[in-house]
């Protein structure tokens, strides 16, 4: 297959251009229900228990902070669509490989998760649920993604848009459904769950971590931030309004689906079916006596994920090919093959997510996506300080505020997680190292 060295944006970013504010509010919101929702949303209540609620109001707001800062950021960078970029330009070359790295073990591990949860649902639709069977059939679904990647294949916007009809349908089924069998069986479930939310004591290390989990959930802000590339003044308000809507959308049904959930099964249930390898919501939805209720879910959750995984490879590809292009990664990186795709780049996330599937245990490779997810954050936000007062469209206090909250969050993790990721970053270095080494010897 042909390769070739483009030195143009890729153009995803005009696609963009042309979105108004309910585009870039699908946009946004399309990434928030995924793997978040479907799956992890139970690994937070395992560790905030009824306080889960209070951790997903805490997600949304850190994530809203978050991501008026990386619109800033993005509407003043001189790169492409995506995030690695933004802090390239405005710190040393460093710095903008700290993002990029971290960026790239953040997704990765979001992209397994969603692939893991692909299967669960999938599996479990059928009977099955050995790990075996869902870690190998986790790993055949990324290997079709990447060959369909690898072909050029992208979703148009009225199927992305689909999608995201079908997960909103399934998660709002949940919710009604749920709530509805509370009612008719024990409605003083519902009054339960906020009534020991406000007298039981909160574990704080635990909220703040279930809130860390949440800030992944509601990452898709970053969508909308890489459309502000526009840079007109009236589309950035667009896209703050789009931003701020998309979150509150997602608060509300997060919200509704632990409101459902907890008023069926118990906080440490629900985590344990993570841990399980069954598929949370489907698995709860079997209480509801509802007929066709998990294949209802299955259906959603299965066309969702796929969706975000398949996504997720593209746009960790262009990361890739960005970084190939700055010298970050080997020249190669920043060649497109004949379907207009960087192949390298594919091939490689492919294979790093396939990794992160071996490990098996969601709960893990999810904390780890969040860990690198606020790091990678913390360091959009030290280059948001290097913006100038007509270039700001946020104070830089609320930077600052972001900045001391994404590096609290993630000293709220167990230590396994700064040594694995330690090493991994060392192993970035010099990679880092090694290629521009390699590059000024053939200078």
């Amino acid at each position: 297959m042909s390769e070739k060295l483009v030195t143009d944006e890729p153009s995803t970013s005009v696609l963009g251009r042309e979105m108004g504010f309910c585009g870039a509010a699908l946009t946004g919101l399309r990434s928030m229900v995924g793997a978040g929702v479907f799956v992890s949303l139970g690994t937070a209540a395992d560790r905030a228990g009824t306080a889960i609620g209070l951790a997903i109001g805490i997600g949304a707001i850190v994530s809203l902070c978050n991501g008026l800062n990386l619109i800033q950021l993005a509407a003043h960078s001189a790169y492409g669509s995506d995030t690695y970029g933004y802090s390239e330009g405005r710190l040393s070359p460093w710095w903008g490989f700290a993002a990029g790295w971290t960026l790239l073990l953040a997704q990765s591990a979001a992209a397994a998760t969603a692939a893991l949860g692909i299967a669960n649902y999938l599996l479990n639709a059928v009977g099955l649920s050995e790990p075996i069977a869902v870690i190998s059939t986790a790993l055949a679904i990324v290997a079709m993604a990447v060959g369909m990647t690898l072909k050029g294949v992208r979703l148009s916007r009225s199927t992305h848009r689909l999608i995201l009809l079908i997960a909103l349908s399934s998660l709002l089924f949940f919710i009604g459904a749920g709530i509805a069998s509370a009612i008719v069986s024990n409605a003083d479930k519902l009054t339960v769950l906020f009534h020991s939310a406000t007298t039981q004591p909160i574990d704080r290390v635990a909220l703040l971590q279930a809130s860390s989990l949440m800030i992944v959930a509601y990452a898709g802000y970053g969508q909308i931030a890489g459309l502000s590339q526009e840079r007109q003044p009236h589309s950035i308000a667009s896209l703050i309004t789009a931003l701020i809507t998309a979150i509150i959308t997602a608060c509300l049904l997060y919200e509704g689906v632990t409101i459902a959930a907890l008023s069926t099964v118990e906080a440490i249930v629900w985590g344990e079916t993570v841990e399980g390898f069954v598929a949370p919501l489907e698995r709860i939805a079997q209480n509801f006596n509802v007929p066709g209720s998990s294949m209802i879910l299955a259906v959603g959750a299965i066309v969702a994920m796929s969706g975000i995984l398949l996504h997720l490879i593209t746009d960790l590809a262009w990361v890739m090919w960005t970084m190939g292009q700055q010298r970050d990664l080997s020249s190669r990186f920043a060649r497109i093959n004949a379907a207009g795709v960087p192949a390298l780049g594919v091939l490689v996330v492919g294979g790093a997510i396939a990794c992160v599937i071996l490990n098996g245990s969601i709960a893990t490779i999810w904390s780890f996506s969040a860990f690198n997810f606020l790091l990678y954050s913390a360091v959009t936000h030290l280059a948001a300080f290097h913006l100038t007062a007509p270039e700001r469209l946020c104070p830089r206090w609320l930077t600052g505020i972001s900045l001391v909250v994404c590096i609290s969050l993630a000293f709220c993790f167990d230590w396994k997680l700064w040594l694995v990721w330690s090493g991994l970053v060392v192993i970035g270095v010099i990679w880092r190292g090694i290629n521009q080494w390699s590059n000024q010897q053939s200078e």
